[in-house]
C-alpha cells in the first residue's frame, strides 16, 4: 500500500474533475444522463470510492451547469443522486436532493414518491404521508 502526498492528491482530484466535465459537456441529453446514472450508480453500488470525496472533485452545482436540458437537471438530483445516495443508505441527504428537484420543478411526482420512501425509512410518517398527497396532486 502507498500513501500519495497532498500535491499529488490535488493533481488527480483535478484531472479527474476535467475528465468528468469533458465527458458531460461532450454528450446530448440523454447521453449526460445515462453517463451521470452509471457513473453514481457504480460509485454507489461498489462503493469503492467515498460519495464526498466524489462530491468534492466535481460539486453537484457544476454538473448542473452543465446539462444541456433543464429537465436533466430535476432528473439527475432526484432520481441519479437521490438514488445514490439512498442506496448508500444517507437518508437526510436523499431527502435533500428531493427536496432540491421538488423546488426546481413542483410537478415531478418521482420527487414526492422516493423522498416518501426515504423518509419512511427513517421512520417520519407524518412526512411520507404529506410526500405522498404532493404526489397524488402531481398525478
Amino acid at each position: 500500500m502507498f500513501s500519495l502526498n497532498e500535491a499529488d492528491r490535488q493533481k488527480i482530484q483535478e484531472a479527474f474533475s476535467g475528465i468528468l466535465s469533458r465527458l458531460i459537456d461532450a454528450s446530448k441529453f440523454m447521453e449526460q444522463l445515462t453517463f451521470l446514472n452509471t457513473f453514481y450508480s457504480t460509485i454507489a453500488a461498489g462503493r469503492f470510492i467515498d460519495f464526498n470525496i466524489v462530491k468534492y472533485i466535481m460539486r453537484v452545482s457544476d454538473i448542473e451547469d452543465r446539462l444541456v436540458d433543464p429537465i436533466s437537471k430535476v432528473v439527475f438530483i432526484a432520481n441519479i443522486m437521490g438514488t445514490a445516495l439512498y442506496s448508500l443508505g444517507r437518508n437526510d441527504e436523499t431527502i435533500k436532493s428531493y427536496d432540491e428537484a421538488i423546488r426546481i420543478n413542483p410537478e415531478y411526482a418521482d420527487a414526492y414518491y422516493n423522498k416518501g420512501v426515504a423518509l419512511s425509512a427513517l421512520g417520519r410518517k407524518d412526512e411520507v404521508i404529506r410526500s405522498y398527497v404532493h404526489l397524488w396532486f402531481c398525478s
